[in-house]
């Protein structure tokens, strides 16, 4: 509890630094929600069904990313993943917009912390999602 809430002080004060204002989330945001329409050069984002008006564009940020280390919601491959993640093309990318954008560099490593205990936190009622992203948390600890 008390590296949750050191989690969330971290979180609130890159919040400050970068000017990070709340906004609309879209709360499952991720490749599965992007639709490419190579022909026509368009791009749609589907599932909006868990939007929230006001939220951290960090959870989204967060989603993604895991979502790019896990295509498969697979441990094994989250953790061999992130033991590359400087190496992973996507990731870079990722990166590289957020710093642009930002105006600074972004540690994906916490982002990813904050989003597993989110979703710890309101997937309460759900016994099979908790222990998956318990997991995940105690994996993170052991690379990072």
């Amino acid at each position: 509890i008390q590296s949750a809430a050191k989690l969330f002080s971290y979180k609130k004060y890159w919040a400050n630094k970068l000017k990070v204002k709340t906004t609309g989330v879209h709360g499952d945001f991720g490749p599965h929600n992007i639709l490419i329409n190579m022909d026509k050069a368009s791009v749609n984002v589907i599932d909006w069904e868990t939007f929230a008006k006001h939220g951290s564009p960090f959870y989204d940020i967060a989603k993604t990313v895991y979502h790019v280390l896990t295509p498969n919601s697979c441990v094994d491959e989250f953790v061999e993943n992130v033991k590359n993640i400087n190496n992973h093309k996507s990731i870079q990318v990722i990166n590289k917009m957020l710093s642009e954008h930002f105006q600074n560099k972004i540690n994906l490593i916490i982002i990813l912390r904050y989003y597993f205990i989110k979703d710890i936190a309101l997937n309460e009622k759900s016994s099979s999602v908790k222990p998956y992203f318990i997991k995940l948390l105690q994996e993170l600890a052991k690379i990072y």
